[in-house]
Parts: structure tokens; C-alpha cells; sequence
């Protein structure tokens, strides 16, 4: 890809992701235009573009509530994989996580840290990048694994992020304790 194409291509994700935030208000967050802890299924359901092959894939163990998954065809962001749109029990966006090359880094970073203060920030010259930026009830995290082709951008709010890491601390709980006893 030429300069000036990546230029235009860069341009118009700008254009994009500026223009998905309009519906959200001073402190939300809007991935994709839907407004986190505000959106509802039917809502993604009836406005995510018919190609982007939207399907529901399953009950989300963590918030309770349903999921959905897109090829994110029709999003206008460029090298976007896939799109997971999670929901609670009463069928409100909590999280929406997505998949992207990870080549768009910079550029994804440049765009958001311009929208959002950052929280924390490790972007070493070799190595994982990890960026989260947002408010206190909604952020969104960027990951970067260094020995990976793709990265995750990953919006939620700070609600089910709780009940997230309370899972994952559980589990590792568990496993060090099935361990220690096999000694």
C-alpha cells in the first residue's frame, strides 16, 4: 500500500471513529456507536450491517447476560477481525471486545488517547503493548502481545470488569489449590 492509500485509509478511520461517538455523552463510551451501559441487544441486533454476519454465541459466564459476534464487516475500520458484543442479564452492553491486526497499534492509540485520558500505559520498543485509557465506570483496553499478529481492543465497564477478575482470581485460586495438594 502506498503512502497516500494509507494516508486516505488512516484518514477515514479518524473520520470514523470520531463520528461513532457523537451519541455518547461526557464520560461514556461509545464503541463501534453503541453507547456501553446503555445499548441493548435488539438495538445491536437491528443496526449492526446485515454483512457483518451478526450471530449469537452463547450466555456470557461472567455477566449473566447474552453474546453476540460479527466478522465486523461493514464497520469501516480497516483489518478488524471480529467483534464480540457482550451484554448482562438484562440485555444492557457491558463489554464489546474486538480483533484487529496488530499493525494498527499506533494508529489506534493516536486515536484514542486523543478521546480518552490515559490510566495506564506500557509500550516498550520490544515486548507486550498494553494501554487503558477511559473513566472511572468505562474504559478501554488495548492489547498487543509481542509474539502475535493480532491485538485486542476491548471496551467494558468497570462492573462486569470486577466480575471478570473476580472469576479469573477464583480460578486461579483453585488451580493453585488442586496443585499444592497433588504434593
Amino acid at each position: 500500500m502506498n503512502r497516500n492509500a494509507r494516508s486516505v485509509v488512516f484518514a477515514g478511520f479518524v473520520v470514523l471513529a470520531c463520528s461513532l461517538l457523537v451519541r455518547a455523552e461526557a464520560g461514556e463510551m461509545a464503541p463501534l456507536g453503541f453507547v456501553l451501559g446503555r445499548a441493548t441487544q435488539a438495538e445491536v441486533k437491528n443496526l449492526v450491517p446485515p454483512d457483518a454476519n451478526l450471530r449469537d454465541i452463547g450466555t456470557n459466564s461472567y455477566s449473566g447476560g447474552p453474546m453476540l459476534k460479527s466478522d465486523g464487516a461493514g464497520s469501516g475500520i480497516d483489518a478488524l477481525r471480529w467483534v464480540t458484543y457482550i451484554f448482562d442479564k438484562n440485555e444492557l452492553l457491558v463489554a464489546v471486545s474486538m480483533k484487529m491486526d496488530k499493525h494498527r497499534f499506533e494508529q489506534v492509540y493516536g486515536v484514542l488517547k486523543e478521546k480518552y485520558p490515559v490510566i495506564q500505559q506500557s509500550i516498550p520498543f520490544v515486548g507486550n503493548k498494553r494501554v487503558k485509557l477511559g473513566y472511572d465506570d468505562v474504559f478501554v483496553e488495548i492489547d498487543a502481545p509481542h509474539l502475535s499478529f493480532e491485538m485486542g481492543v476491548n471496551y467494558m465497564t468497570q462492573n462486569f470488569y470486577q466480575k471478570y477478575a473476580q472469576a479469573l482470581e477464583a480460578k486461579r485460586l483453585e488451580k493453585h489449590h488442586h496443585e499444592k495438594n497433588q504434593f
